[in-house]
């Protein structure tokens, strides 16, 4: 009687490498927003979607600071500042906005099979100006546990748009920007805030077969 038997060595299965991915925020809503207003943005991955959200809050030199939003742009308001300015920080009140508490909220995995602790590496990537180009257009930016001097009518005011690496340790879920003098020809706003967050490794289609030393290896015996 003749008798054949395989035997299987299962393998590894070779994962794609983690992917980053970059993440244009919204804005709140036209109008004067009290601190603490929080702004979430909708987002989704291979079937998960979950919600980027983050904090508001202004400093001015004005009594009762507000964050001033177009809805695609942003300022800082008070009492002592006049409404044509509510949409734009002015160097002679002093003023200053922060976008803190960045966070995922809101994940449903909509049996994509990840899970919320497959994303991470949440952190502001860059900002954008608009309504600059005055002389003493400048920011202090603080970011990633320090504060950078940025001058807004260097060569990137043709873009607007300001990556955030190297500002501090290049990472973090607050970010300040601050006009850096008392003039107020030192006026711009916020029209632009990035993201970028890290993915969980995806399988590639390649990796699906059984490879390499732990591969398929197949025993043949014959018995007669």
């Amino acid at each position: 009687m003749k008798k054949t038997l395989y035997t299987l060595s299962a393998g590894l299965i070779l994962a794609g490498a983690a992917q980053a991915a970059t993440l244009q925020l919204d804005f709140a809503a036209a109008a004067q927003n009290a601190d603490g207003t929080v702004v979430s943005t909708s987002a989704s991955f291979l079937g998960a979607t979950f919600d980027v959200s983050y904090t508001l809050s202004s400093v001015a030199n004005g009594a009762n600071p507000f964050v001033g939003s177009t809805g695609a742009a942003y300022g800082v308001g008070s009492d002592t500042d006049i409404s044509a300015h509510y949409n734009t920080l002015e160097g002679n009140d002093g003023e200053a906005i922060t976008f803190s508490n960045l966070t995922f909220t809101n994940f449903q995995a909509n049996g994509s099979g990840f899970t919320i602790a497959d994303f991470s590496d949440l952190t502001f990537s860059s900002f954008s100006i608009g309504a600059g180009g005055n002389n003493n257009d400048g920011a202090n930016v603080t970011f990633g546990g320090s504060t950078t001097n940025q001058n807004l009518n260097s060569g990137n005011i043709g873009t607007g748009t300001f990556a955030l690496t190297g500002f501090g340790s290049g990472s973090g879920d607050s970010l300040t920007l601050a006009v850096d003098s008392g003039q107020s020809n030192n006026r711009w706003n916020v029209n632009g805030l990035e993201v970028s967050y890290t993915t969980a490794a995806v399988p590639e289609p390649s990796s699906t077969a059984l490879l390499g030393l732990g591969g398929l290896a197949l025993i043949l015996r014959r018995r007669k």
